[in-house]
C-alpha cells in the first residue's frame, strides 16, 4: 500500500474567487465519494490523484490525501483559474517530506520549502513510551508542532542549531 501525504490547504484572495474555488474543491470531494477514488482536476506530469478531502464552510480551508507526494499541479492550476493564493503545507514522514508549498495564482509564482531529512532529525523522540519530541529545548507529544517551528524558520531565512552540528 502507498504511503499518504497528508495535505492542508489555505486558499486567499478576493472573497468571491475564493468561494468559487472553494466550490471547485467541494465538487471535487463530491465526485470522489461518488466515484470512490481519487480525483484529478488536470492530467499533467506533476498532478497527482486527491483523495479524502475534509472542507469548511467556504472559509478557504481544505484537506486532502495524495499517495507518496502533495499535488502541486491540480492546486496550481485551480490557483491560476481563480486568481487565488494558495498555501499546502504537506507531511509524509515515512519518505522525509514535510513542507509547504505557495502558489500566487494571479502572479503566476510558487515557492516549496521543504525540510531536508537532517532538518527533520533535529526533532528528536526523548521518550518513545510517551511519544514525547523535543527541538532546542522545546517539547511537545505533537512531533509536527515542532517541525513546523522548524520549518517556518527556514521560510524566513532563519537558521536552526542542531545538536548534530
Amino acid at each position: 500500500m502507498a504511503n499518504w501525504c497528508s495535505n492542508w490547504v489555505n486558499v486567499s484572495g478576493e472573497p468571491e474567487k475564493v468561494k468559487a474555488f472553494m466550490d471547485d474543491i467541494k465538487a471535487l470531494e463530491k465526485e470522489g465519494i461518488e466515484k470512490e477514488l481519487g480525483v484529478q482536476v488536470i492530467d499533467c506530469d506533476d498532478s497527482k490523484y486527491m483523495f479524502e478531502f475534509y472542507t469548511e464552510d467556504n472559509d478557504g480551508a481544505f484537506s486532502f490525501m495524495t499517495k507518496w507526494a502533495p499535488d502541486f499541479g491540480n492546486l496550481r492550476f485551480l490557483a491560476q483559474k481563480h486568481g487565488v493564493m494558495v498555501i499546502n503545507r504537506y507531511e509524509e514522514l515515512g519518505c522525509g517530506i514535510y513542507g509547504e508549498w505557495q502558489c500566487d495564482g494571479l502572479e503566476g509564482s510558487e515557492t516549496d520549502t521543504f525540510l531536508e531529512s537532517e532538518e527533520i532529525d533535529m526533532v528528536v523522540e526523548i521518550d518513545e513510551d510517551n511519544s514525547i519530541w523535543e527541538f532546542e529545548g522545546e517539547q511537545s507529544d505533537c512531533r509536527e508542532d515542532l517541525l513546523s517551528i522548524v520549518l517556518e524558520r527556514k521560510i524566513n531565512g532563519e537558521s536552526c542549531k542542531s545538536e548534530n552540528s
